[in-house]
């Protein structure tokens, strides 16, 4: 009987010690690590910007999904997965950015990360500088007077034999009806106008 008892005691302590070592290893196996982010917080639109979950004393395998705010449908959508993320800055406003930690033993961390993107001043275009005042126009340079026009060489003409006043009219202007021009140019040396002279020299105006 005492053998017997002996034997169920042994047994029951043997029961003991596994039941605490499993507790033991149950106890041991829960997530333990924590997670802070860091990175961008200011951004200009399209700027790079850098978030990063840091996970520090994990036990566990996890997994870190990133996830942005969809105000429309009022709810988490996923982003990226990973440690870091990285995108460009979206228009100006704030905006908050989540990283949800998930341990292999269902553990869960969420962490919330809020970016400001400021939209940068205009540039202010340099005022342009005043326009030079015209300089006045230069004064004309007085036309220089026209040269008198050159006196009309005189032309004479030798009186040959069977000339008349009237063929001699009409040599020089096309028509003998001009005579009279030749005659009043020469009443110096021609008296009657029926009458002229071989070698007298003739004015033609």
């Amino acid at each position: 009987m005492k053998k017997l008892i002996s034997i169920i005691l042994a047994i029951m302590m043997l029961a003991g010690i596994t039941t605490v070592s499993i507790a033991e290893e149950e106890a041991q196996a829960a997530f333990t690590g924590s997670m802070i982010l860091s990175g961008t917080t200011e951004a200009a639109p399209g700027e790079q910007v850098l978030l990063r979950a840091i996970v520090a004393d994990a036990n566990l395998a996890y997994t870190v999904t990133w996830q942005t705010y969809n105000a429309g449908e009022e709810k988490w959508v996923k982003a990226s997965e990973g440690n870091d993320y990285s995108f460009a800055a979206p228009g100006a406003g704030s905006y908050t950015y989540r990283a949800h930690l998930k341990a292999e033993d269902d553990t869960v961390i969420d962490r919330e990360i809020t970016l400001t993107v400021i939209a940068p001043e205009p540039v202010k275009e340099p005022e342009p500088a005043p326009a030079p005042a015209p300089e006045p126009a230069p004064a004309p340079a007085p036309e220089p007077e026209p040269a008198p026009a050159p006196a009309p060489a005189a032309r004479t003409y030798v009186v040959m034999p069977g000339d008349t006043l009237w063929g001699i009219a009409k040599k020089f202007y096309g028509t003998g009806f001009k005579w009279g021009d030749i005659y009043y140019a020469n009443t110096d040396i021609i008296k009657n106008p029926r009458m002229i002279y071989v070698g007298q020299v003739l004015q033609i105006p």
